[in-house]
């Protein structure tokens, strides 16, 4: 398989994504009532870390679970699967399509940065990712074709591949975003319950190559971004991890 051969960007199932706001150090933000007034729902769950300061609302949305926790220098929105949503080929809980899920993320988190976000000093993307394969070999095979080098699939194990490549904001002149991949190859043990003589278990091994991005704004820039343009900014992010999920470690 060569790069241009590469599986559809539908291939990459979504365990969970994220949006990250760090706001100015010099505003105060309550953000109490966000979950609900994003969502047009109350959350399930509200909870506090006196030690730590923080307050989590968390609740169902959209077919997963979606969480806000509220630190006093940063901001985490988390879309993620449930312990229900099981992919079954890894038994790893899945909301579904990277392609499709980041368009209900994206949409409610732009309704959030454009309607009620505090001013912020940066802003980021992340998301997990999981691609599912038949073997080790595969694995590490299919790696290869996302990454700029080979990986000798049979004489290798605890493959870990991280780099940052960044690159000019196209949102807003000035800005540099920092493009942080990481690149893994995973090895799942299960056991399949036989159906005709219930108490006997058959041991499995599953594979899967697993893709982290961290898509950010440079710390670097000074000042803040600007309000008017902070969805337009996340787009871009979203954007570029796209990319790296379809077309791989490109510069």
């Amino acid at each position: 398989m060569t790069q241009a051969e590469l599986p559809p960007l539908s291939e990459w199932k979504t365990v969970h994504m994220r949006l990250t706001a760090f706001p100015n150090p010099e505003d105060s933000f309550d953000g109490e009532e966000w979950w609900a007034e994003i969502t047009g729902n109350a959350p399930d769950t509200k909870t506090e870390q006196p030690k730590t300061s923080e307050k989590t609302h968390r609740g169902a949305f959209e077919g997963g679970s979606l969480a806000l926790s509220l630190f006093p220098s940063r901001i985490n929105w988390v879309y993620s699967a449930t312990s229900e949503q099981i992919l079954k080929t890894e038994n790893i809980p899945v909301l579904g399509s990277f392609e499709e899920r980041v368009q209900t993320f994206e949409h409610v988190m732009k309704g959030w940065l454009q309607t009620k976000s505090p001013s912020l000093a940066r802003l980021a993307f992340g998301a997990q990712v999981i691609q599912s394969v038949s073997s080790h070999d595969e694995a590490y095979n299919r790696l290869s074709n996302y990454l700029p080098f080979d990986i000798d699939a049979s004489n290798s194990s605890d493959f870990l591949y991280r780099i940052n490549k960044k690159r000019n904001a196209l949102s807003m002149e000035g800005l540099e975003i920092n493009r942080l991949s990481t690149w893994s190859a995973l090895r799942f043990e299960g056991n399949i319950q036989s159906t005709a003589t219930p108490r006997q278990n058959r041991a499995i091994e599953r594979y899967a190559c697993l893709l982290e991005l961290d898509i950010n704004t440079s710390a670097d820039y000074a000042g803040d971004l600007k309000q008017d343009i902070l969805s337009e900014v996340f787009s871009e992010l979203i954007a570029l991890g796209l990319e790296i999920a379809k077309e791989g470690d490109i510069s």
